[in-house]
């Protein structure tokens, strides 16, 4: 007689799309935390995320590419260029025209926000960085160990 072995099938009991859900909850709280520490100068919640639109898309993805390059500039709308500068920025998933024509969908929704996400440890690396490299370079009356972001000692130009 042979043994039955069974295999689990995390989508077939529906643990998949709860973890799923579960990563879309905590990228969206990254990103509200972000762009609330950022200054970011209009709404953002989890519902205003959950429901994605054109606008909040292109004012979020416009705020995050400007944080990364100040002299960014976009051809067309931030739609029809989120996936070529993605692919600029080593962004390791490709964006199809059919994602962005929707990607407010309930499936497609997910990898949009973990981009977007990913977009917000982009820009905090870029400043840890300038911030590590203006460090380096001001007064050695600074301390290295308060100092931060908002109150960095002014290098002279």
């Amino acid at each position: 007689m042979t043994r039955r072995t069974t295999v689990f099938d995390p989508s077939s009991t529906g643990l998949e799309r709860h973890l799923n859900k579960e990563a879309l909850g905590a990228n969206i709280k990254a990103i509200i935390s972000f762009l609330s520490l950022h200054n970011y100068n209009q709404e953002v919640s989890t519902v205003i995320l959950r429901g994605l639109n054109d606008y909040d898309f292109e004012s979020i993805v416009r705020f995050l590419l400007r944080l990364i390059d100040p002299n960014i500039a976009f051809e067309g709308n931030v739609k029809e260029e989120f996936p070529r500068v993605m692919h600029m920025l080593g962004y390791p998933t490709q964006f199809p025209k059919s994602m962005m024509n929707s990607y407010y969908a309930p499936y497609y929704l997910p990898t949009i926000i973990a981009a977007i996400k990913w977009l917000t440890q982009v820009a905090d690396v870029l400043v840890l960085w300038i911030v590590s490299s203006s460090l380096s370079k001001r007064p050695a009356s600074c301390s290295n160990a308060t100092a931060t972001r908002e109150r960095i000692c002014s290098i002279p130009a």
